[in-house]
C-alpha cells in the first residue's frame, strides 16, 4: 500500500529532525568531555565547584540525546506506530522541559542584575 504525500514529507521530516537530535546529543558529549578535560587546568575555586558537575551533566545530556535519537531512528525505520507516538511524545516533554529551565534562568539572570545594581544590600529575596 502505498503512504500519501503528505506521510512521506512528514516521516521524512521527522528523520531529519532524529538526525538532528543525534547531532545535538554528539555534540553535547563531545562539550562536556572538552570541558572535563579542561577542568584540572582551572585553578580558581569558584569554577571547581562548578564545571566539573556541570560537564558530567552535559555528557549525561548527550547521551540521553543520543539514546533517544537511537529510538526515533528505530521507530521511523520499523514504523512502528507505538514507539513513534513515544518518541514524539519524549520529545515535546524535554522541549517543554527545556523551555521551562530557559524561563527560570532568564528570571534569575534579571534578579542577578538587579542585585548587581543593589549597593546596600537591601533586598533578600530567591537568591539570599
Amino acid at each position: 500500500m502505498s503512504s500519501s504525500p503528505f506521510m512521506k514529507a512528514v516521516r521524512g521530516f521527522m528523520e531529519y529532525m532524529v538526525f538532528m537530535q543525534l547531532v545535538i546529543g554528539f555534540f553535547w558529549s563531545v562539550f562536556g568531555s572538552v570541558m572535563l578535560q579542561r577542568y584540572n587546568d582551572l585553578q580558581v575555586s569558584f569554577f571547581d565547584s562548578l564545571f566539573k558537575p556541570a560537564s558530567i551533566l552535559a555528557i549525561c545530556f548527550g547521551c540521553f540525546l543520543i539514546s533517544w535519537s537511537i529510538l526515533g531512528f528505530i521507530a521511523a525505520y520499523s514504523r512502528h506506530n507505538k514507539l513513534l507516538w513515544l518518541h514524539n511524545i519524549g520529545l515535546i516533554v524535554s522541549l517543554l522541559t527545556m523551555g521551562a529551565l530557559l524561563g527560570i534562568s532568564i528570571a534569575f539572570h534579571l534578579k542577578i542584575i538587579e542585585y548587581q545594581k543593589d549597593s546596600t544590600c537591601t533586598e533578600q529575596q530567591e537568591l539570599i
